[in-house]
């Protein structure tokens, strides 16, 4: 769910660092959270430049690939857990 919420929530890399506090401060898992921060990076403005300068094979490619990182990330802390 992170993932999900980081994506439509970009208001800048800065400005969601406020946003890291709270799952933190209620007990979320640390991937959970990681998950979370390293989502920011698979938003849509992120996404539109990745296309605008590499191409869009390349920029949803990765941004695919990271997506599905993040998401590992927190199932297998949650797992750990």
């Amino acid at each position: 769910m992170a993932p999900v919420v980081a994506f439509f929530s970009f208001i800048g890399s800065m400005g969601n660092v406020g946003l890291f506090a709270i799952p933190w401060s209620r007990e979320a898992s640390f991937g959970d959270v990681m998950a979370f921060l390293g989502a920011d990076l698979v938003a849509t403005t992120v996404i539109w430049v990745h296309g605008k300068f590499y191409g869009w094979h390349y920029a949803l490619y990765t941004s695919a690939l990271l997506y599905r990182c993040f998401v590992a990330t927190g199932i297998t802390r949650v797992a750990l857990d």
